[in-house]
């Protein structure tokens, strides 16, 4: 197994690559690829903004938030619905990956069939 999608929405999809030891993000207009632990770290950022308080906050520039990657070489901007969409897609991924290290800790090492 090289490659299998850990989550996919009509907004975009996250893909883990075993053979490079990363992570795709694909959302929107960018794409981007994180070691497993850059990752985490990116959806701990993203999990941090609250989302409640952006929409109430009648600030235009909280219409266009920045996002920077751990490891510092991109930046992402967007809008709030974008942000919602993109906790989403960073959480049913997440949520994959605790399964798949659930299962690999329970039967060793699994092909995973239907991708």
């Amino acid at each position: 197994m090289e490659s299998h999608c850990l989550h996919q929405t009509v907004h975009g999809s996250i893909w883990q690559h075993d053979h490079l030891g990363v992570i795709e993000i694909r959302f929107s207009t960018w794409d981007a690829q994180f070691k497993v632990h850059n990752f985490l770290h990116f959806k701990q950022l993203v999990d941090r903004i609250d989302i409640q308080a952006c929409i109430f906050d009648l600030d235009d520039a909280v219409d266009n938030l920045w996002l920077e990657a751990p490891n510092g070489d991109q930046k992402f901007r967007l809008t709030l619905c974008e942000l919602i969409h993109l906790k989403e897609l960073l959480a049913g991924a997440a949520f994959s990956l605790y399964v798949y290290q659930t299962l690999f800790e329970l039967w060793g090492d699994l092909e995973i069939v239907g991708d």
